[in-house]
């Protein structure tokens, strides 16, 4: 599904991206150096962060050094700490 994606992005300038297949994208658009690619998933990133999602968009942009997306997690989670701790989410996180 994620090569379809990235063809039609290169070929079609276009990327239909969901809540399943961003982060999955975003590592395809960083490891072939895709920049307006990368900025559209973290554009989405941005755009539908929410309690649920923050701690797994955190933790996934660590891993891709998206240090914009990151201060943009910060903040979101200092601003709804006590949300953010009671979800499920939170407690999935590995313990790096």
């Amino acid at each position: 599904m994620c090569i379809v994606l990235l063809c039609r992005f290169i070929y079609c300038d276009d990327c239909i991206l969901n809540g399943e297949n961003v982060l999955p994208v975003l590592y395809v658009s960083k490891k072939y150096i895709l920049s307006m690619l990368t900025q559209r998933c973290a554009k989405f990133l941005e755009d539908n962060m929410h309690i649920d999602n923050v701690c797994v968009i955190y933790e996934q942009c660590l891993y891709f050094d998206e240090t914009h997306i990151l201060d943009k997690c910060r903040s979101f989670i200092e601003t709804r700490t006590k949300e953010v701790f009671a979800s499920d989410t939170f407690s999935d996180l590995s313990r790096m």
